[in-house]
């Protein structure tokens, strides 16, 4: 009988050691994942949205669009102003390009003053 139940190590193997680690990995599962694990991730979960949330409103709504909104208005006056100046003619481009090159060289020989006295 020693010998066909092989010193009883087979059972002493599953009464022993078997079961308690059987029991340490249920303790674990269920007390340390199930409980301290998962709630964690739970809880930063929840916070998670509940920051996300308190970004858009403030951030978002009251930043950003306010920001977009402000460039969407600028664009649209810079735009009107330039439909002014913009008469398709090439005569008055020319004309604009003369003042543009008198204007930026009566400012370099005033720089140039400038320094030389």
């Amino acid at each position: 009988t020693v010998f066909k139940e092989q010193f009883f190590t087979e059972k002493l193997y599953h009464n022993v050691i078997a079961k308690r680690y059987l029991g340490a990995s249920r303790f674990l599962y269920e007390g340390m994942d199930r409980e301290m694990i998962d709630g964690f991730i739970n809880a930063l979960y929840k916070n998670f949205f509940s920051f996300v949330r308190f970004l858009w409103k403030h951030l978002d709504i009251k930043v950003i669009d306010i920001l977009i909104h402000e460039v969407v208005i600028t664009a649209f006056r810079t735009g009107r102003v330039a439909r002014v100046i913009q008469t398709g003619l090439l005569n008055h481009y020319v004309l604009m390009l003369m003042f543009g090159t008198v204007f930026l060289l009566g400012v370099m020989l005033l720089i140039l003053e400038k320094f030389k006295g």
